[in-house]
């Protein structure tokens, strides 16, 4: 079964092996959890700006900049003023978390990062 452009089961094969190999997931970027991302938001000491983006994020954006006196030119491209400029899909969520035993999968897999503060 596929879902616009993806396959529902090796979605599903990959969330198991990665449910049995949790170490695994923690070395890959794209998968690890949001909190050991960048040094991890557990020990936030090393950081010079810890916020939570919201509302009009553009605006947040070049504000921290100036705080901090970074150069601004990239914010208008990757912080558009009119719209979110982010990674989209037309995959369906339902369909690749029809499983239960996957939805927990991943739920126990990022139960960390869903105890964030904001999440």
């Amino acid at each position: 079964m596929t879902s616009m452009t993806g396959s529902v089961e090796d979605f599903e094969k990959h969330v198991i092996a990665n449910h049995l190999d949790q170490d695994g997931l923690a070395r890959n970027e794209h998968w690890a959890l949001q909190q050991d991302f960048c040094g991890g938001l557990n020990n936030t000491s090393g950081y010079d700006f810890v916020g939570h983006l919201h509302g009009d994020v553009h605006g947040q954006v070049h504000a921290m900049f100036q705080m901090f006196g970074v150069p601004e030119d990239d914010v208008d491209e990757f912080f558009p003023e009119q719209r979110i400029a982010q990674h989209q899909t037309h995959l369906d969520p339902q369909v690749y978390y029809r499983n239960s035993r996957i939805r927990k999968f991943v739920q126990d897999m990022y139960l960390k990062d869903y105890d964030l503060p904001g999440l």
